[in-house]
């Protein structure tokens, strides 16, 4: 467990458990821990895209973390995202234009 968190907020990521295999990118809107989900650092995510099942508002156990679009959020083990490539953010960039 380090004493400094892995990404910082507003950091692009991409977010590698969807199970569908492809990494879905996204912004860091939060960073904590939550005993629910272990000792480690949590990450709280807004999605590009909605997820179609699940996802959530930014609030976890009636609380509010964050503020993203409904079904765009996802609260998530550090380990699961890596910085997005800069040529990915152009991509993205490019393709929502």
């Amino acid at each position: 467990m380090g004493a400094r968190p892995p990404v910082l907020i507003g950091e692009r990521v991409l977010w590698l458990g969807s199970g569908s295999g492809l990494p879905k990118s996204g912004t860091v809107k939060w960073i904590g821990r939550l005993p629910e989900m272990g000792p480690d650092w949590a990450v709280g995510l807004e999605l590009d895209e909605a997820l179609p099942f699940g996802g959530i508002d930014g609030s976890w156990n009636n609380r509010k973390l964050f503020v993203c679009k409904h079904k765009h959020g996802l609260i998530v083990p550090h380990t699961s995202i890596i910085p997005q490539p800069a040529h990915k953010r152009e991509f993205y960039l490019f393709m929502s234009s």
